[in-house]
């Protein structure tokens, strides 16, 4: 039997094919640490991890194109090494594998899976090399480099403490790299249906239309799903009667691994015209167990839009949540432009990753993964707005967001302009502006652009937009086009920007104020872009709707 222990290492991203694997080991007499299901509650993750490490004989590095990119993972991989531990790659994705890890022997799982997991066990008992584990042509899977390793001892004890938002998240990362943005790819699905773990999806009818959800899939959504080793398995159910089917299965620890909704009646409760509603958030134990999900589960939802949830205490929620985790697909017209623009993206990523990091706007829990992936870019040396895909793993929220971070070179530095707007904007830019690169952009004056209407804190109606109205007073070829940004406030704090672009040689220019659905007030400025992408920003002005 095992030898000793064995340490896992891999990426948040595969944690469903993974739980597959380690049950497949465990099952077979290998002694695993796995530290989904070995940290003890209130332990400290980080120090658990080093412990473990510490004390572990062998470690199985499990590669995919997440993994390989996981520092993380690479730092665990290297103590390994550096300790003279056995070290195992095992391939459940197609990858590159990493320079390290290449003199050693890997076990290839993406085909043959049950016959190939039988020789890795045999590989980790002590038992006869296994013949079907691929290599690249060298024997040895022990590599002894005794010395290296207590400096990143060191280092390794902080490298999971993730305090202050996101900020320490990637600060800890950077210090031994800078961290790379990888533009999410796609991945062949495991060839074997015995390594889907089953995740139940329950989607929840509307109180006011009295509906059952339509169950179908999305099939990207179900193909994301197999190639993380997880089988989507949906039910729909009306509203009338749903809380006490919910709260029979939650007792009977039976709940699904996923809740998607349309109304938040089915959490708070709710009477409508169909009568009246309990909200399963009315007991505490639900009411904590629920994780949203931003981003990417929204192909669960119907056309009338809501939101995905899951449930912590689910018999398969870190499946779930490897699902809510995976890396996001960047949408081609975002791609292609970044792509256009590939050295400035190289240049510029440092930055864009630190704008996001000091921004704080995400409050990551501790242990987990933070990535990042560019999946838009316009502008040049002088000028560029970026889709940040983020993937965030916070207390009560996950998931997906993408954010829009607008950037101006300062000298021989980037310095931001704006975070968090719509990332439409750079498709938009990107078929109709090109900017020019002629050196380094002069900086407008501040007098060329003056708003003229309405006055600032003016009073309005929906039905009776008023009309915006600004001038431009620089010289001639000297502006390249204009920016509308707009915000509303709500709960004492302004929202996220909107952006849209305007083309006009009019002067003044004039337009009906495009925004003033939601919350107020709202406020709104102009920004006036140069060839070479100088640019100068108006005051805000106030809008208030009355209705």
């Amino acid at each position: 039997m095992a030898t000793g222990k064995v340490f896992v290492s891999y990426s948040r991203d595969d944690a469903g094919a993974v739980l597959k694997l380690v049950e497949d080991l465990r099952s077979a007499g290998v002694d695993v640490w796995l530290d989904q299901t070995d940290i003890p509650s209130g332990r400290r993750w980080d120090e658990a991890i080093e412990a473990a490490l510490g004390n572990c004989e062998q470690l199985i590095a499990v590669l995919s194109e997440a993994s390989v990119t996981s520092q993380n993972v690479m730092d665990e991989v290297s103590y390994a090494i550096d300790e003279g531990k056995s070290v195992i790659p095992v391939v459940i994705r197609s990858c590159k594998i990493p320079l390290r890890l290449r003199r050693l022997q890997y076990v290839d799982l993406t085909s043959e899976y049950e016959s190939r997991v039988a020789r890795l066990v045999a590989s980790l008992t002590g038992g006869p090399p296994p013949s079907a584990v691929a290599s690249p042509g060298r024997e040895a899977v022990r590599i002894s480099r005794k010395g290296a390793g207590a400096g990143w001892r060191a280092w390794a004890g902080n490298s999971r403490i993730l305090k202050g938002g996101i900020a320490a998240a990637v600060i800890v990362v950077a210090a031994a790299i800078v961290y790379r943005f990888v533009p999410a790819s796609s991945e062949a699905p495991p060839n074997s249906s015995s390594a889907l773990v089953p995740v139940q999806v329950w989607k929840i009818g509307s109180p006011h239309e009295g509906d059952t959800p339509d169950p179908t899939l999305a099939p990207d959504l179900q193909g994301d799903a197999k190639t993380l080793g997880v089988e989507l398995q949906v039910r729909s159910f009306p509203a009338q009667g749903f809380a006490a089917e919910f709260f029979e299965a939650f007792d009977k620890h039976g709940e699904p691994d996923v809740l998607v909704i349309d109304n938040f009646g089915i959490l708070e409760g709710i009477t409508t015209a169909r009568g009246n509603f309990a909200g399963i958030t009315s007991s505490r134990r639900v009411k904590e167990a629920l994780v949203f999900v931003d981003g990417s589960l929204d192909a669960l939802q119907s056309g009338r839009g809501g939101w995905q949830m899951l449930l912590t205490t689910s018999r398969n929620h870190e499946a779930a949540k490897s699902l809510a985790l995976r890396r996001p697909h960047c949408e081609t017209a975002q791609t292609q432009a970044r792509n256009r623009r590939s050295a400035l993206a190289n240049e510029i990523q440092r930055d864009v990753h630190k704008a996001i990091v000091d921004s704080a706007m995400f409050n990551t829990r501790p242990g987990s993964d933070f990535n990042l992936s560019m999946c838009g870019l316009w502008g040049n040396r002088n000028l560029a707005f970026v889709n940040a895909a983020v993937v965030f793993e916070e207390q009560q929220r996950i998931g997906w967001q993408n954010v829009l971070v607008m950037m101006a070179r300062r000298g021989d530095s980037w310095t931001l302009l704006n975070i968090g707007g719509n990332v439409d904007v750079i498709t938009e830019l990107d078929d109709s502006i090109d900017l020019a690169d002629d050196g380094l952009a002069r900086p407008f004056d501040n007098s060329v652009l003056r708003v003229l209407a309405p006055a600032d804190g003016v009073s309005s109606t929906r039905d009776a937009k008023p009309q915006l109205e600004w001038q431009w007073r620089g010289g001639p070829g000297q502006l390249a086009f204009y920016l509308l940004e707009s915000q509303f406030e709500s709960q004492n704090e302004w929202s996220g920007s909107h952006f849209g672009v305007v083309r006009s040689s009019s002067d003044p220019v004039t337009l009906i104020a495009p925004f003033g659905v939601g919350a107020q007030p709202h406020r709104w400025r102009v920004w006036a872009v140069g060839p070479s992408g100088a640019l100068v920003q108006s005051e805000w002005r106030v809008i208030n709707y009355t209705n």
